[in-house]
């Protein structure tokens, strides 16, 4: 069961570093607020989303 669970942690790290970097890449700046224990929550300028 743990593996699993590292497992999907993982997964969202790297989409949330992928998602970051792209978003960098382009030029915007972000605010990374951790919302919960494995929620981080990316705040743009007119928008928000959850990963």
């Amino acid at each position: 069961m743990n593996f699993y669970i590292k497992t999907a942690m993982a997964a969202y790290f790297n989409l949330t570093v992928k998602t970051i970097s792209h978003a960098m890449s382009r030029g915007q700046g972000l605010v990374i607020i951790p919302a919960s224990e494995n929620i981080l929550v990316i705040r743009g300028a007119d928008s928000k989303r959850k990963l």
